[in-house]
């Protein structure tokens, strides 16, 4: 049974790593700038649910009519939710983690701040993307932080909110299943979103993009309104600029503790553009190849290091006419 799966040379079948992984290892192998890392795929997530004795329950929540409704969802996934808490990984699962662990910690000569990201099977499919339903944690320092942090993405496929979710969606929670990708973590300067389509006006000549300091989760918690650019496909040009008051930003915790922390952002800094024009050309220009790619509108999570940029995730956007 294969546990490991790295992202610049797997061989492992592309559904069996979510939505996340296989976008990674597709943007990879193509020469995007993707973070150096390897995807737990799922047959990790099922030998911890064997390992824990956990498919009885699974299929006694998948099975619950009504699973839609809020109260419904939380009250068929109190008793999973329960030897979920007390459910732990398999040593041969763990073990091959650490292993994994080591050699990323080796590939970045020894300079490895790590994320793990949650990557469902059934996560980015063209139809319906499950984008901030399942969980992302960041800045982990140690072996520990890792392994802690992939037990803690197997817990989210069954909470309640990710469970009703899949039921509005029509996805069968009993046939779903997670992977888990382990990352070298950007330490961001700037970070974003940027959609190949106006995501409101269903614009296609017209890339979006939301910039704002430091890493993306001061973004994707709603804690700070982001700069907005639109930019002219066709020829680059800026068209439009939206600079907000950035106040807050999101940085590594401090003293080499895993986590992140929220820091005030000086007022001078927090109403300039998170973005250079020079910046703005380098990521439209790379969202335009990964469009292409894709054939069809994207959604790309990005971070620039400096002047060096990161593409941290790709997706299809969904709901277009």
């Amino acid at each position: 049974m294969t546990f490991i799966a790295w992202i610049d040379g797997s061989e492992v079948e592309p559904g069996a790593l979510g939505g996340k992984g296989a976008s990674l290892v597709r943007l990879q192998r193509s020469g995007f700038p993707v973070p150096p890392g390897f995807c737990v795929p799922a047959a990790g997530y099922r030998r911890f649910v064997e390992a824990n004795g956990l498919q009885p329950l699974l299929e006694r929540v998948a099975a619950t009519p009504d699973l839609r409704l809020p109260k419904v969802a939380r009250e068929a996934c109190a008793p999973l939710t329960a030897a979920l808490a007390e459910a732990t990984l398999p040593a041969d699962l763990a073990d091959a983690i650490r292993a994994a662990y080591r050699d990323l910690h080796a590939r970045c000569a020894g300079d490895l701040v790590a994320a793990a990201r949650s990557s469902a099977l059934s996560e980015d499919a063209a139809a319906a993307s499950s984008a901030g339903v399942y969980e992302t944690y960041l800045n982990l320092r140690d072996e520990a932080a890792v392994l802690d942090a992939v037990l803690r993405c197997y817990r989210s496929l069954w909470a309640p909110r990710a469970v009703q979710y899949r039921a509005f969606r029509g996805v069968n929670s009993a046939q779903e299943a997670m992977a888990v990708v382990v990352m070298q973590m950007v330490e961001a300067d700037v970070s974003g979103v940027a959609f190949t389509v106006n995501p409101i006006t269903g614009d296609r000549g017209q890339i979006v993009i939301n910039a704002s300091w430091g890493l993306g989760e001061a973004i994707v918690s709603g804690r700070v309104t982001p700069d907005q650019f639109l930019v002219d496909k066709a020829s680059l040009t800026v068209r439009q600029r939206e600079i907000a008051a950035k106040e807050v930003e999101a940085r590594p915790h401090p003293g080499g503790d895993s986590g992140i922390v929220e820091m005030a952002v000086p007022a001078a800094r927090a109403l300039a553009p998170a973005l250079s024009d020079a910046h703005l050309r380098d990521l439209a220009e790379t969202c335009l190849r990964i469009e292409a790619q894709y054939g069809r509108p994207v959604d790309v999570e990005w971070a620039f290091a400096g002047s060096r940029l990161y593409i941290l995730q790709a997706r299809p956007v969904t709901g277009l006419a």
